[in-house]
């Protein structure tokens, strides 16, 4: 009993202090957030109608609602944004998580902040599934190559972002609340494109067996129908050099993926690096069909691939928090950021 008691008495403390700030506060979303959950159980918290009237007009037929981030500052009361902090946008997600809803990118998570001009995703929560901090992320990061890949001959159609998607999701195992948060960054990718240096960045210190597999199952994630494309094939040579390969390394990695029926040649006149596979015609020029044993192999790697991703994220994301860190936020800190009244 004490134990509670003593709960209670924090989260009476934190409306307490809001309450001596002004009194008119008690009934705001500073002081809903800040009253203790069982007191507020059956009660919308106080910007739920606002939220839901700026995402309306950007829901789409699936109930994904997808806006540019610095529409968000009116949640915050802000007038004008240029930018926006760590905690402003995680102040956002929580509203939103308030009222019931997820939000893509989430700065809760990734402890980024939204870019004022980028876009930004929020969707109905409709189960209590956790995300799984090792798959998901590997997933997300497997996602943003297989777009880069697919999007090189031309902007990429929204129905083969879809088809990446569900590669990925099925390769990773995802659970619901996973699938639909990706459903949420592929619809930004549409928007956006995808961007290899950033996530090829994470891996590039990592031992070279390690990131041969990540560089493998990118070719298994982009092979939606089993056939990789010339200027397909052109990013995929750019995703191994961006993880250190050299050109030799490269065509060896990709010719042990290559269906046994493609014809091979004999290397043309010049200078290469030793022990350079003999490329097959497709390897300069057209596509490539991949060897479903090969295939099979590959996705044999997916765990490991996935514990490798999550601690390459993990530690990049702890280096960048070094230099700029916005500690976790609570309610009683909700109003510390500038507010400007209408």
């Amino acid at each position: 009993l004490s134990d509670v008691r003593n709960e209670s008495s924090k989260e009476l403390y934190k409306l307490g202090a809001i309450a001596g700030k002004d009194q008119n506060l008690v009934n705001s979303p500073e002081g809903w957030e800040a009253t203790p959950a069982e007191l507020r159980k059956g009660t919308l918290h106080p910007l739920t109608d606002a939220f839901c009237q700026l995402l309306v007009p950007h829901t789409n037929a699936s109930g994904l609602s997808v806006l540019q981030a610095r529409e968000l500052a009116m949640l915050l009361r802000i007038e004008e944004v240029s930018k926006f902090t760590v905690t402003q946008c995680r102040r956002v997600a929580r509203i939103a998580s308030d009222i019931g809803y997820c939000v893509e990118p989430d700065p809760v998570t990734m402890n980024k902040a939204w870019k004022v001009e980028r876009p930004v995703a929020f969707f109905l929560r409709v189960t209590d599934e956790e995300v799984d901090t090792s798959r998901y992320p590997a997933a997300m990061c497997m996602l943003q190559i297989g777009v880069a890949v697919k999007s090189a001959e031309a902007a990429i159609a929204e129905d083969a972002i879809t088809a990446i998607m569900g590669q990925v999701a099925g390769v990773f195992d995802l659970n619901q609340v996973e699938r639909r948060r990706l459903e949420a960054v592929a619809a930004l990718l549409a928007i956006t494109g995808a961007e290899l240096a950033g996530v090829t960045r994470i891996v590039k210190d990592l031992p070279a067996n390690q990131r041969e597999k990540m560089a493998k199952l990118t070719l298994v994630l982009a092979s939606t129908d089993g056939v990789i494309s010339t200027s397909e094939l052109r990013i995929i040579r750019r995703v191994y050099t961006s993880l250190g390969f050299a050109t030799g390394e490269i065509e060896r990695s990709i010719n042990e993926l290559r269906q046994d029926d493609e014809p091979t040649t004999v290397m043309r006149h010049g200078v290469h690096d030793p022990g350079e596979a003999i490329p097959s015609p497709e390897a300069a020029a057209g596509s490539l069909k991949l060897d479903h044993a090969a295939i099979a192999e590959i996705m044999k790697d997916t765990r490991e691939v996935t514990e490798m991703l999550a601690i390459a994220m993990s530690t990049t994301d702890n280096a960048e928090q070094s230099t700029e860190t916005s500690p976790p936020d609570s309610p009683a800190d909700h109003g510390a950021e500038q507010i400007v009244e209408r």
